[in-house]
């Protein structure tokens, strides 16, 4: 495995260096630096290292052409990221992931050990020594790895952890930021050891102050030349290789204090890192641990006035400033409670931050002071988030949040004191942050709240949308702005796709586009967003997807990130909108900071500032777009020509149209409902209006799909913003113009000078049609919002008097349907179609009246078109590429396919619930509908985004089952919905080790790898349990769904990663793509789910039918091979040619399901703990549904003749049963099942092995713990059964079957109740210890009841196990009569790193297990001790 990982490291080794090292003269990035293992020059502190902005390299979040079309090839440090991205995607997808949990807990020593010579833990004896590049990616697949295993990985954490301590002190900045999130990692597996760790991080860093302190005392004073040097100078405290004079090479001391900066750098972010995580976790973080982190952040926050420190090195001063802010941000994201004593202090320490920077400090340049102020505004952010509550709690809070943003703004200004650009990069990406930061915390505070400073704000931002749009920089909230409804239309084939997103999550593809579209984001930079805590958000559930298509797999595609409730009443006031979790790109993050900025103060401008603002955004638009906008003040002649438009579309066309398109759309989403329609304006609104329509209408032939869809939806909220107060007109020009698009004109019904090419052509009438589609949603929702505004006033009458905001629906229907004809096969664009249709669709949901019993003649005459265009485009869908009329568009319409397919699911989704209206016409229609998704689905190549709206449609056929008819008009075996999606189901899930090549050399299908087909998958499936549709229990068993799933869920929890950091750790991905690969743990609880409601479905049935529990005993025979592993081979399962005996059925029994076992453990002998732990805990469940079915069949007196629990009665049965077939002279031996008690030991072997199981010499408690709850079971169920094989009597009664599995049942229980001492000191930490002490009580309590140890001083050394001890035993005393207080006495633990409920826990499961022995000696149900 070394040799293995020695060859993906060189991925990114000496090489990979030499090609980023930048030319010595020449060239336009020489600034940037060396490579390398040297440290940079041109550093401002040890948090910054050089970067490239995302202006100087070619790259895009919105599509990938400009990476395809870009001349000039160039190069930089920040071009190491991609490389990175790539070596850990191989690290990680073709290694960690497809490796068995043992051969993970391999990789995590080894990856640990091969870190080991490059961090001075030992000698380099012949081992390679790792870059700075390789060991970021060790580090980031350790924090994998470490998540992957979770109590597996006990004796890789103890090899890791003191690696990963010292990799905090290490040089590189992103060594010691990967450190911190792999130490991050680790806590959340083991939250005692990352307590244990913040105290020790603590010491290290509060040490290294103190030294940097005590250097700075002794330090030789520069003279005055020094004082009056460059800040260039004076800030390059970094050695240069080979370039470095005697003058500027850093002394011993100057080395010496690097390398404790390096720590105090390191240490504070883990601690900060540990911060985030410990308070979620199993015994948070104590207040006094809390309290001392705040007293060391103020410690070095307060050096910004060391000027001593400031005078021997600035940059020492700044990365204790930026440390302490760290850890205050830290402190502010546990919550308001936890800081609120803190508060005044906090403001203290911003406030004097604020005035450093305002009037400088000595022996420090502006670089510095910007540094030292960042971190004090990201801090500011954080506690504006997660703080909100204290701006009304904490006297005058908000209005001194307002007064120091108020003096900070004009710092960071342009013409401001710290304004400036920076040649240096880290500065620049320093400013960056902090105007970012400054827009942020105002997005943050109440609307209204800083009235005074509004105009500024909105000049401010819309200068650098400018700017920064000229820069070719893409805002990255254009997604989350618009409505996930009509993400279907992004769906493109495999070959075709150029954006993430388009291929519906398949993970292969995605990597490679990511890698492709991403920008460049340094360690300085996702550090400043670090506190943000994006990872907390959840998903948000459009209405869309409750209230139309009802589908609960639809809500799995919605990506749209969470709007939680206004934290506060004042900014539930208003339209205020939580912002976006910030990009990690500085420049990026700055852009979308300043849209939200833009758009929220935008309301508060006056006309003229609005109409302003709105004339400089179409400005900033291409020309290749100002031939669509002939109203603009620029026409398109004098700024196209023939050239220009065989051009392929490039980066500034992309970036423009994309942030003017999120700006405009976000301007309007603020708005108040019903704005700015007054009596000045009746005709068209106000001016901005008419340009933001002019601007919309330039952007719908964009070829970027997210413009398109938000220019359809800003030109929808256009025509139905301010409907009812007289701007009908607008709406109508609106629509008027729509239709000269679909001609081919222009919006004011002139013809084009140029006539656009056939991808123009079809991105306009696509555009359009969609824009259709959006005006009946908006108009709804603007209805349905002003009802429910009604509704709460108790205004009735304004209610009902409430007029229609939308278009009459068969207007709009009537322009949509000539594009969805197929008939005229000569304009057909087959994307065009696919909008088309999706346009349809939202019109008929948005239109249609909610209840059924109000539908009209028209409503009636809408369904049956709509019925008809599905049926007769399904067909069409078929037709081969001819060269009559697909001349030309061949790759049009291959690429745009799964969009059309999964549009017509969809479509049949929505029509579902109304089929019933036209049944008596046309029966038979579910049935072709439920026919046509399965060719749909057979034929798409497994593209996932068509598979999910398949297994929508399915879902929400389960409910609609009456419309199946069975007669002999309905098309042969659609009458099972789950028979239909069964194949489907299990391609989703069927594989599990990725393969390069197929069999034929061919690419596999990228669909098989998509988390979201996997989870729709699987919810589709617990959906068909819980609903009881077309599932039976021999159906079950034949297609292994157990199996299938069990596997699925070995293979996630092998791929888990580490969810609380990015994924692409090394560069900004885009937000969908980072949602995507989040999805695994979803799937895991799903998975669970699904198997749990299978179950259920099956012990219910075998209740129900009162049918034998052959079906369950499969479950608890599968569940034992999957705990114990397979210990047979193929050739040693039975034959067709043996004789029919009982020995023959149970075995054949065994061999069933184990070759439903081996699905699981096709690639290693034993599954993961997680799997086993789910069997044993399902063996459990299964047997006790055994017993409840046998308790009905068989009374008290008559329970020793059930064959199910007693071995006698199931061997006899069985044999007389074989007798009567053999008789009978018939093969029936398939029919002749076995009993439970025909296993019972192979069962209590695997379950006692179980209870002691161990991974690489590591307890695994939770596994151990279902372990010895299924052995309790058995003991319960099986205690009473008496030994068939054995004559002997004991005591007047006959020897039991369980007795002779006395010392392994005494051994599992006893290493339940005895491992609570075995970890200690230095030891790591097992969670779980208390719940596996308490299955230990309740399984000694069942072993003695049952008398399954007979031996009286045995159950006295139990009894001692569970004895507390004096100090164990906590008392209060009386009140002392002259103090009047009382004593809490016994030993309490005042370590800040112990769960202190953990003691408490033992305590009471320790006196509760007394009791109950002691109740059951007193009525003699177990022997007297």
């Amino acid at each position: 495995a070394t040799d293995v990982l020695t060859a993906v490291l060189g991925m990114v080794g000496p090489a990979m260096e030499q090609q980023l090292r930048q030319p010595s003269s020449g060239g336009g990035h020489a600034r940037i630096g060396s490579c390398g293992n040297q440290r940079f020059p041109d550093t401002l502190e040890v948090t910054s290292s050089p970067v490239a902005r995302s202006s100087d390299r070619p790259s895009s979040s919105a599509g990938g052409a400009a990476l395809l079309f870009s001349q000039k090839k160039m190069r930089s440090t920040a071009d190491s990221g991609l490389v990175r991205t790539e070596a850990s995607r191989v690290l990680r997808r073709g290694l960690a992931e497809v490796s068995s949990e043992g051969g993970q807990q391999a990789l995590l020593r080894d990856l640990a050990s091969l870190c080991r010579p490059s961090l001075g833990l030992e000698e380099n004896g012949g081992s390679i020594v790792l870059n700075r590049y390789q060991l970021q990616i060790v580090l980031i697949e350790l924090s994998h790895l470490i998540t992957a295993l979770g109590e597996a990985g006990t004796s890789g954490i103890e090899d890791a952890l003191p690696v990963l301590k010292v990799a905090l002190s290490h040089h590189d900045h992103g060594v010691r930021y990967e450190a911190s999130i792999a130490l991050q990692a680790a806590a959340r597996a083991f939250p005692q050891e990352g307590r244990k760790t913040v105290l020790s991080s603590l010491d290290s860093l509060m040490d290294s102050w103190d030294n940097l302190v005590a250097l700075a005392d002794t330090q030789e004073s520069p003279g005055e030349e020094r004082k009056e040097e460059s800040p260039t100078r004076r800030r390059r405290f970094r050695r240069n290789k080979g370039n470095a004079s005697p003058t500027t090479q850093p002394s011993a001391q100057m080395e010496t204090s690097l390398k404790h900066q390096y720590s105090v750098h390191g240490h504070g972010l883990a601690i900060s890192l540990l911060l985030h995580e410990l308070p979620m976790s199993s015994g948070g973080i104590d207040m006094e641990m809390l309290d001392k982190i705040i007293t060391v952040a103020y410690s070095l926050v307060k050096c910004q006035n060391n000027e001593l420190l400031a005078k021997a090195t600035p940059g020492a001063v700044c990365t204790c400033v930026r440390s302490g802010y760290g850890l205050i941000c830290a402190a502010l994201s546990t919550g308001p409670q936890a800081v609120s004593s803190h508060i005044a202090g906090f403001f203290r320490l911003w406030q004097n931050s604020v005035k450093h920077a305002e009037e400088g400090m000595r022996y420090f340049s502006p670089s510095h002071d910007l540094s030292c102020l960042d971190a004090m505004l990201v801090s500011l952010v954080s506690f504006l988030k997660s703080c909100s509550e204290l701006l009304l709690s904490v006297p005058d809070a908000l209005n001194r949040t307002t007064l120091l943003l108020e003096k900070v703004f004009p710092l960071v200004s342009p013409g401001g004191r710290l304004g400036t650009p920076s040649e240096n990069p880290a500065a620049a990406s320093r400013l960056d942050s902090a105007k970012a930061s400054v827009m942020e915390a105002f997005s943050w505070l109440p609307p209204g709240s800083y009235a005074f400073a509004a105009d500024q704000v909105f000049s401010f931002a819309a200068l650098h949308i400018q700017e920064l749009t000229e820069e070719e920089v893409c805002c990255s909230i254009l997604g989350s702005l618009v409505s996930s409804e009509d993400k279907i239309l992004d769906a493109h084939s495999f070959a075709r796709a150029t954006s993430v997103g388009q291929t519906g999550g398949a993970t292969r593809l995605e990597d490679t586009l990511v890698s492709l579209l991403s920008d460049p984001a340094h360690h300085s930079e996702r550090e400043s967003v670090l506190h943000a805590l994006a990872w907390k958000k959840k998903n948000r559930k459009e209405s869309f997807a409750m209230d139309i298509f009802e589908s609960h797999i639809l809500e799995l595609s919605d990506t749209e990130e969470d709007r939680t409730a206004a934290p506060t009443p004042l900014h539930a006031v208003g339209t205020w909108k939580q912002p976006s979790s910030p990009s990690q790109a500085s420049q990026v993050r700055l852009l979308d900071a300043a849209i939200h900025c833009f758009s929220s103060t935008f309301g508060m401008q006056d006309g003229r500032a609005q109409d302003r603002a709105s004339r400089a955004l179409g400005s900033l638009l291409p020309a290749t777009l100002l031939q669509s906008a002939r109203s603009l003040t620029v026409t398109a002649s004098s700024l196209i020509t023939e050239n220009e438009k065989q051009k392929p579309r490039s980066r500034d066309e992309i970036a423009a149209a994309s942030n003017i398109s999120a700006t405009l759309l976000a301007c309007l989403q603020a708005l108040p409902l019903h704005e700015a329609s007054t009596e000045n304006f009746i005709s068209m609104g106000p001016p901005w209006m008419n340009r933001a329509k002019d601007l919309f209408f330039a952007l719908l032939p964009s070829s970027v799909h997210l413009v398109r869809r938000a220019a359809a939806e800003g030109l929808s909220m256009l025509a139905t913003l301010g409907v009812t107060e007289d701007a009908h007109t607008l709406q109508s020009t609106i629509l008027h113009s729509l239709d000269e698009l679909m001609k081919g004109h222009l919006p004011d019904g002139t013809a084009r000078k140029f006539q656009l090419n056939d991808e123009a052509l079809s991105s306009v009438k696509a555009g359009s049609l969609l824009t259709l589609a959006c005006i009946q949603r908006t108009a709804q929702k603007m209805d349905s919002d002003e009802r429910d505004r009604a509704r709460a006033r108790s205004d009735t009458q304004t209610s009902e008097e409430s007029t229609d905001t939308a278009p009459q629906t068969m207007i709009m229907i009537t322009r949509v349907l000539p594009s969805c004809a197929t008939h005229s096969l000569e304009s057909d664009f087959f994307y065009v179609r696919a909008h088309a249709l999706h346009a349809l669709a939202v019109l008929i949901a948005y239109s249609l009246p909610e209840s059924q019993e109000s539908f009209s003649e028209e409503n009636l005459h809408i369904v049956q078109k709509a019925v008809e265009s599905v049926e007769s485009n399904f067909l069409s869908a078929w037709t081969a590429i001819t060269a009559d009329f697909d001349g030309g568009h061949e790759g049009e319409k291959f690429a745009a396919e799964p969009a059309f397919l999964a549009v017509l699911l969809r479509f049949m989704t929505l029509l579902l619930p109304r089929l019933h209206l036209i049944e008596s016409t046309d029966p038979c229609i579910a049935s072709r509908f439920s026919s046509m998704a399965s060719s749909i689905m057979e034929n798409s190549v497994m593209h996932p985004t068509v598979f999910v709206e398949g297994f929508s449609f399915f879902e929400r056929l389960t409910v609609y089952t009456n419309l199946l008819s069975k007669g002999r008009l309905s098309v042969s075996n659609t009458a099972d919905p789950a028979a239909s999606c069964m194949p489907f189901i299990v391609k989703a899930y069927g594989t599990i080790h990725p393969q390069p090549l197929h069999e034929h050399g061919r690419l596999k299908s990228y669909g098989f790898t998509s988390l979201m087909c996997q989870r729709a998958a699987v919810n589709l499936l617990r959906l068909l349990s819980q609903r009881k549709c077309g599932l039976s229990v021999s159906f079950i068993e034949k297609a292994q769904i157990h199996g299938h799933l069990l596997r699925l869920l070995d293979t996630r929890c092998g791929s888990r990663h580490f969810q609380h950091a990015s994924f692409y750790r090394t560069i900004s991905a885009p937000r969908d793509a980072e949602r995507s690969v989040g999805e695994g743990d979803a799937l895991e609880t799903e998975i669970i789910l699904a198997l749990q409601a299978i179950y259920a479905f099956e012990s219910s049935t075998a209740q129900d039918a009162g049918a034998s529990s052959m079906h369950l005993l499969h479950l608890i025979l599968m569940s034992r091979v999957l705990i114990a592993g397979i210990t047979r081979s193929e050739n040693d399962m039975s034959s067709e040619e043996e004789s029919l005996n009982p020995s023959v059925i149970i075995r054949r029994a065994e061999d069933v399901a184990t070759l439903e076992a081996s699905l699981v453990l096709s690639h290693s002998s034993t599954c993961r703990w997680q799997v086993r732990c789910h069997s044993a805990k399902t063996a459990s469940s299964a047997i006790h549904d055994i017993a409840r079915t046998c308790r009905r069949s068989f009374d008290e007196k008559q329970w020793k003749q059930c064959p199910d629990f007693h071995p006698s009665a199931a061997l006899a049965l069985l044999s007389k049963e074989c007798q009567h077939a053999a008789a009978a002279g018939e093969k029936k031996d398939d029919e002749l099942t076995t009993y439970a008690a025909l296993h019972l030991q192979s069962l209590v072997i695997a379950a006692c092995s179980t209870a002691v199981a161990t991974s690489d010499q590591a307890e695994l408690p939770s596994l151990q713990r279902a372990g010895l709850r299924l052995l309790a079971v058995l003991v319960e169920h099986f205690g009473d059964a008496l030994d068939p094989e054995s004559s002997s009597v004991m005591d007047g009664q006959s020897q039991t079957v369980l007795q002779h599995y006395s010392s392994q049942i005494a051994s599992g229980v006893r290493h339940a109740l005895t491992i609570s001492s075995s970890s200690g000191g230095d030891d790591i930490s097992y969670e779980g210890l208390p719940q596996l002490y308490a299955a230990g009580c309740e399984a000694l309590q069942v072993v003695a009841r049952k008398s399954i140890i007979s031996d009286v001083n045995v159950l006295k050394r139990f009894v001692r196990n569970v004895l507390p001890s004096v100090s164990e035993i906590h008392y209060v005393t009386y009140a002392d009569a002259r103090t009047k207080e009382s004593r809490l006495r016994g030993n309490l633990s005042t370590s800040l790193t112990d769960d202190r409920s953990v003691p408490l826990l033992f305590l009471v499961w320790k006196l509760r297990a007394l009791a109950e022995l002691r109740l059951n000696a007193v009525v003699e149900l177990i022997p007297q001790p």
